[in-house]
């Protein structure tokens, strides 16, 4: 079996080494071999973005028994998009002095430059956020994204209903409620498709749905909605035919231009983007030819998509440049020449070291849908939406709050909670100094490294100020030290602060630009974003012996919890009266301690999720304390998104109930 097994791994299939190596440990759990194998090819498939904690464990075995060690650490770190410590074991391997094969080294070569080219643009991420559709996207491939009826109705193709088929796709519709996606509805009339084929298109003049189908000879197919109810698909112009149609096509509001990739049916030669236009005056089709330019090259273009005015060109390729797997990129039309400019990387996060496909832009030019199958998804291939977004600049200077020396070379990040993957990173200087660009409107996690790479502090930070350049937030942090309200500022701004404004926030006069400080520092904070309190030791074993009175009392003013927006961390003042209700049992009971629990939904990511419900919950403690309860009497404890009370694929009675803080008794008088 283990040599089956390892045939399979060095094969490079790496999800069925996985299994192989499943059922050879469940058989010798002490199989050491088989274990390191097992690891590797689990973080390198279903195991990809979690923490690799325990093969870290195996470097003193490991690390000194097999010389790829590093070479394995490099490709899941890369995985991982971390191209930081990527690029540092990718150096290790070539650098050790055991003999190698030049093609081992060249492969390692060549990852060694995609991690290069990954951090370049994991530090500089571009001018948009994205998140996974919400209420849309399933277990299974949800591809081809198309919206119509004035942007509120959406179209794609899932294998969520195969019905143990492989490789079924088949077009599902969605509408937008008051707050979120309704649940998706297949339309069974427009077929099953295969994987190669799942692509559609919608024009916006006239609202019709078209797809490709290759079992009907490879035509382009189209329905209409008709009294609500989709059509049976026709024919679209059977003139067309000649033009050899791929799947990946789009076609123009017109209806007299497609474009579409093909490779002419040849096995193993690459797809290039081909144009076809219908002459109104005999309604016949040109004979497909390469657009002109610069778009097409030696690897494959997929997926195009035109802009409204028709100068701009999207479309995804695996072309060198990349960030790695199917990259989406954009070419402008150069009228003078009549041809495609230089092909421009959309940068991250739009793209990732793994495959984005079926990039559609909507017609404001602002925002948009793709399909990707990267890391911390839900399934293969998922959905996503993007928006355009604003950058402020921000510089500071980190100390040591012991020594009061500057950090130097030290890392600091900046991680938007909307995805956690993307971080706006730089490094200080001599004198402790950093600066950046970061979204003007967001909650980060901030996290600073040593010069030895060792985490030093932890915490959030709310952003809202006016987006633009000319502005510059200053943020001076103190590792280890105490945070305080005056460390944060705005250069070249008067500050003003309304009579109305929450003590969190700082609000500039000018374009009304707000800087909200969360969480950060104070004698509770350790500069790591850990919390404790004195009473912390109080919730034990002895919170399941409450007394009735009390946790009926709770459990009254707790009915409904206190809830929150999404990524909010400050509660509505339709609350008061409730909070007011906990302060009043606390004062006649000195006595009494009680944890304030912070829940989330499961949008964002675990780590920002444990955040977000760490802040929600130190928010009401906050309030609490603030009308005179002794903080040692308030634990406030985040669970992020561990405990839902409901369920996640839906917002309404769903993904709200989830985002709450609850109130638990652990300790009480008599």
């Amino acid at each position: 079996m283990l040599r089956d097994a390892e045939k399979t791994f060095y094969d490079e299939n790496f999800a069925l080494a996985r299994e192989k190596y499943k059922e050879i440990l469940e058989i010798d759990p002490k199989q050491t071999k088989a274990k390191y194998h097992y690891l590797i090819s689990h973080f390198l498939t279903d195991g990809r973005g979690k923490p690799i904690d325990e093969l870290l464990e195996l470097d003193d075995i490991q690390g000194k028994k097999d010389k790829f060690f590093s070479y394995w650490l490099g490709r899941i770190y890369f995985g991982n998009y971390d191209a930081q410590h990527a690029i540092k074991h990718f150096q290790i391997f070539l650098d050790m002095r055991a003999m190698k094969s030049e093609e081992i080294v060249d492969e390692t070569k060549r990852f060694f430059t995609d991690a290069e080219w990954l951090l370049k643009y994991l530090r500089n991420p571009d001018d948009f956020e994205i998140r996974l559709v919400p209420g849309v996207n399933s277990e299974q491939n949800d591809l081809s994204p198309v919206f119509f009826s004035g942007n509120d109705e959406l179209l794609f193709f899932s294998s969520r209903s195969s019905e143990g088929k492989e490789d079924v796709y088949r077009v599902y519709h969605t509408k937008f409620g008051e707050s979120t996606w309704e649940k998706p509805t297949q339309i069974p009339l427009l077929g099953d498709f295969e994987y190669e084929n799942a692509n559609l298109e919608v024009v916006n003049e006239d609202g019709k749905l078209f797809v490709f189908d290759r079992k009907k000879g490879g035509r382009l197919f189209y329905s209409e909605q008709k009294n609500g109810q989709w059509t049976v698909p026709a024919e679209f112009d059977a003139m067309l035919s000649n033009a050899h149609v791929h799947s990946h096509f789009f076609i123009n509001p017109k209806e007299n231009r497609v474009i579409f990739a093909s490779n002419d049916g040849k096995k193993g030669k690459d797809f290039d983007l081909f144009e076809s236009v219908k002459d109104p005056a005999t309604a016949k089709w040109s004979e497909p030819t390469l657009l002109p330019g610069s778009v097409n090259s030696t690897f494959n273009e997929l997926s195009p998509y035109l802009s409204v005015d028709g100068n701009t060109l999207y479309f995804s390729s695996d072309r060198i440049g990349f960030v790695g797997g199917y990259d989406v990129f954009s070419s402008t039309f150069d009228e003078a020449t009549k041809t495609w400019g230089a092909p421009v990387n959309m940068g991250f996060p739009i793209n990732s070291p793994d495959n984005e496909l079926n990039f559609k832009m909507k017609v404001d030019g602002e925002e948009g849908y793709f399909s990707s199958d990267r890391i911390h998804g839900m399934g293969a291939f998922d959905i996503y939406y993007f928006w355009a977004i604003e950058k402020v600049n921000i510089k500071g200077v980190i100390t040591d709050g012991a020594t009061g020396e500057p950090c130097v070379s030290c890392q600091i990040k900046f991680h938007p909670s909307s995805y956690y993957d993307e971080s706006f990173t730089s490094f200080t200087d001599e004198a402790g100094n950093y600066g950046n660009e970061i979204i003007a409107e967001e909650i980060f996690v901030v996290e600073i490294f040593d010069v030895d790479e060792n985490m030093i502090y932890n915490n959030s930070l709310q952003i809202k100020a006016s987006g633009g350049l000319a502005t510059t937030l200053t943020r001076n942090f103190v590792i280890g030290g105490e945070q305080t309200e005056e460390m944060f500022t705005l250069s070249n701004i008067d500050m003003k602060k309304p009579e109305q404004a929450d003590a969190d926030y700082l609000i500039a006069s000018k374009e009304k630009a707000v800087v909200a400080l969360i969480n950060e520092g104070g004698s509770e904070n350790s500069g790591s974003g850990s919390t404790r309190t004195s009473a912390t030791t109080a919730a034990g074993s002895n919170s399941q012996t409450h007394s009735h009175k009390y946790k009926e009392a709770i459990r009254k003013l707790v009915r409904p919890n206190v809830y929150f927006e999404n990524t909010k961390v400050y509660f509505s003042a339709d609350y008061q009266p409730l909070l007011d209700e906990v302060l009043s049992l606390m004062r006649k009971d000195e006595s009494l301690v009680i944890e304030v629990a912070g829940h989330t939904d499961n949008f964002g990511g675990a780590k920002i999720n444990m955040v977000i419900s760490q802040n929600r919950a130190e928010s009401i403690k906050k309030h609490l304390v603030g009308r005179g309860i002794a903080a040692s009497r308030i634990i406030a404890k985040g669970y992020g998104e561990t405990k839902p009370m409901a369920s996640n694929d839906q917002e309404l009675e769903g993904r709200e109930l989830n985002r709450r803080v609850e109130f638990l008794v652990v300790a009480e008088g008599n």
